[in-house]
């Protein structure tokens, strides 16, 4: 995961601004760039997915997580991810009023074509496929493992039967799962910020050539916290995890 969010920063990102600059007006190097470009990045939303998938699993069934988390489950995790991601972007390759990648008409560099009003745009429904799908569904499950933790609390009280080292279990993985929710909040806004702004404005977008790459900055933030957040929990969670298979 961290190394598809790598690739994004050290080498799309830097070409898809050189052709920019260079006034790039090749149709077929802009289509096979911008192929691999979205390819990429959708790849690491549904890398997100998955990994909330595999914290989803350890906090509500702790019993299969070792069946779930097996090499060969997180392999089918990430090939599945793939095909994905290669199934909504090759229509993107082609004509046919769809919604194919072309070149900037006026800037140079690489873009995705309007489509007419009275053909089919397929690049909304790629969007919401690609891009939105994957983070509402993070959203929803980190969403329901800190419900189920705040429930959990609720029963720490000084007549339960809880002890001491549980009560605490308890509140640190509340404390994590608060964490990744805040972590997730920003990662979805640094994400959300480029095709909300691009959708909802593309006349303010296209009228100033500089706004894009501002956004971007605000994309490139979320590439740089994701992984760190990662690297932060990471060790927390599997803690906790373990304390809890032992508890069970």
């Amino acid at each position: 995961m961290m190394l598809v969010e790598a690739t994004m920063c050290l080498l799309f990102f830097p070409i898809s601004q050189v052709f920019v600059y260079v006034h790039l007006r090749s149709v077929p190097t802009c289509r096979i760039f911008m192929f691999f470009f979205a390819l990429v990045n959708n790849v690491g939303f549904y890398n997100i997915l998955i990994l909330a998938v595999n914290r989803f699993i350890a906090i509500n069934l702790p019993l299969h997580y070792h069946k779930l988390s097996t090499a060969k489950c997180n392999a089918a995790f990430v090939l599945t991810s793939w095909v994905v991601c290669i199934t909504l972007n090759l229509p993107m390759e082609f004509n046919g009023g769809v919604g194919h990648y072309g070149v900037n008409p006026v800037y140079g560099g690489c873009i995705t074509e309007v489509v007419r009003p009275e053909l089919f745009d397929y690049k909304t429904l790629h969007s919401y496929l690609a891009i939105y799908f994957p983070l509402a569904m993070t959203g929803l499950l980190y969403g329901c493992v800190l419900l189920k933790q705040l429930s959990k609390c609720k029963r720490i009280t000084p007549a339960s039967q809880m002890t001491t080292r549980e009560a605490g279990i308890i509140k640190r993985k509340l404390r994590i799962f608060w964490m990744l929710l805040v972590s997730y909040v920003l990662y979805a806004f640094c994400f959300l910020t480029y095709p909300v702004l691009t959708r909802a404005l593309p006349d303010t977008v296209s009228k100033y050539p500089m706004l894009p790459l501002w956004i971007l900055l605000i994309v490139v933030c979320g590439y740089f916290v994701h992984p760190v957040r990662v690297l932060q929990s990471l060790d927390s969670s599997l803690r906790c995890c373990c304390t809890t298979l032992c508890l069970y």
